[in-house]
């Protein structure tokens, strides 16, 4: 059980340090479009947005003629809502990152648990982690794509940032859970 607990926290400890040094970087913010005016669109934002959360231009409330006619007409636009400000970095946002790092490694960790014997190499045990979060990174994010307008650019960013996270993560539980070194989870 100890390389098992070891292996998640050290490995959820690398991805948050990789996401802090990649998202702190200027790289990523390549592929954001910025607005003329701040601000004002931040007042509009408080004016026309009335509570937390998504919103749909155009909502989903309109007759369907009109929202077809809407849609054709444009603009369109998905956008998450959070009213009031917040530190830059915000201590909850980043205690809920690692709680979410660490849920994910040992949900990893896990898997990598039932596939010791198939899996006991340890470059095979790190290629099979990376190959499984990219499919579901992918899965997602090529979704938003084309469902919900993020911009491929976007899409590009987050797979760069998703590869080297379940690289390091594999890098990190490969090495802890070896076969033989883990022989229970309970």
């Amino acid at each position: 059980m100890k390389p098992y607990l070891l292996g998640v926290i050290f490995s959820a400890l690398s991805v948050y340090v990789w996401g802090f040094i990649f998202w702190s970087s200027p790289l990523p913010y390549h592929a954001f479009k910025q607005s003329t005016n701040d601000s004002e669109v931040q007042q509009l934002l408080e004016n026309y947005f009335p509570e937390d959360g998504l919103y749909a231009v155009p909502g989903m409330h309109h007759p369907p003629e009109e929202l077809a006619r809407m849609h054709q007409q444009g603009p369109r636009a998905l956008l998450r809502l959070k009213h009031g400000g917040a530190p830059l970095p915000d201590p909850k946002t980043m205690a809920l990152g690692l709680l979410h790092n660490l849920v994910m490694a040992a949900w990893f960790a896990f898997l990598c648990k039932l596939l010791l014997g198939e899996v006991s190499r340890y470059f095979q045990r790190v290629l099979w982690i990376v190959l499984i979060g990219l499919a579901g990174a992918v899965f997602v994010l090529w979704g938003d794509t084309i469902w919900w307008y993020q911009p491929w650019s976007f899409l590009v960013v987050n797979l760069g940032y998703h590869l080297g996270a379940f690289f390091i993560m594999g890098l990190v539980l490969a090495y802890f859970l070896r076969p033989g070194s883990v022989t229970s989870l309970g």
